[in-house]
């Protein structure tokens, strides 16, 4: 019956090792086990994309049930982290769905050895296909991080075109002033004040063309990572924690057998030699 009892004892802990090796490597090193990644703020400002939308505001003065429209303009930005162990799958996948909405790649940088690539790409696509494409891009890889924001850039468009006028009624003023006589010098610096206001209207008109209705794009801002890591199998799994296990336990068993054997020859070594009798001696 020790006998019996001996051999469910070591059984037993043989089938325990072996489940909590196996539970141990599916937490480990399960295939969706990734590393978090942050907004890819490397690239954050190097595009800027903005968009319009029509809004209905009541405003005072106008019969009631009328109201007015404001062309709001608003800049949307989606931020995707992916990471992926079949990164050129995933990568053809991103490229095709860019294609299929007509979106554009707007800025691309791609970098790393095969097992640690890395692709960042800021996509312009239209407003009325940034959802869908949104939607599609998160089958891509295994999601690590997204984010859509919006920003109303209203007031900055409204600052823009009254800068703009600003310095257009200025620009002509100085022109006027041209027409009147005056020295060399006073011409020479006032003709230098016309081409800095002119400077100051072409970066202007550069950013307003960013606002242009034909120009409307919202913003997606892809990143894909390799993770370098292939599928494991159910069959490699079991191997590798029965091998583990194999071993291990060996190590247990005998460890088991020294103590038992160490505390068996000193139980049989105080049976020989009474030690009271030694010491009073």
């Amino acid at each position: 019956m020790k006998k019996k009892n001996i051999i469910i004892f070591y059984a037993s802990v043989f089938v325990l090792m072996f489940v909590l090796r196996f539970i141990y490597g599916y937490a480990k090193y399960s295939d969706s086990s990734y590393t978090v990644f942050s907004d890819n703020d490397a690239v954050m400002e190097s595009v800027r994309n903005y968009a319009s939308d029509k809004i209905k505001v009541e405003k005072e003065g106008l019969p009631q049930g009328s109201p007015a429209s404001i062309d709001q303009k608003y800049e949307k930005i989606a931020n995707v982290n992916s990471v992926s162990s079949k990164f050129e799958q995933d990568e053809k996948k991103i490229r095709d769905s860019i294609k299929n909405y007509n979106a554009v790649i707007q800025l691309e940088q791609k970098n790393g050895n095969p097992g640690k690539r890395e692709l960042n790409l800021i996509i312009g696509v239209q407003p009325d296909k940034f959802e869908t494409l949104y939607d599609e891009i998160l089958k891509i890889g295994n999601i690590t991080f997204r984010k859509i924001t919006k920003t109303d850039k209203t007031n900055d468009f409204l600052k823009l075109n009254a800068a703009q006028t600003s310095l257009e009624k200025m620009r002509s003023s100085l022109l006027e002033l041209k027409n009147r006589n005056g020295n060399i010098d006073e011409f020479i610096k006032l003709q230098n004040r016309i081409l800095e206001v002119e400077k100051e209207l072409q970066t202007l008109g550069v950013q307003l063309g960013s606002y242009d209705n034909l120009n409307e794009f919202c913003t997606v801002k892809f990143t894909l990572k390799e993770s370098g890591k292939k599928d494991i199998s159910f069959i490699q799994r079991i191997v590798v924690s029965l091998g583990w296990t194999i071993k291990y336990y060996f190590v247990f068993v005998i460890s088991t057998f020294f103590v038992l054997f160490s505390a068996g020859t000193l139980i049989y070594i105080n049976g020989r030699i009474n030690f009271k009798r030694f010491f009073r001696k």
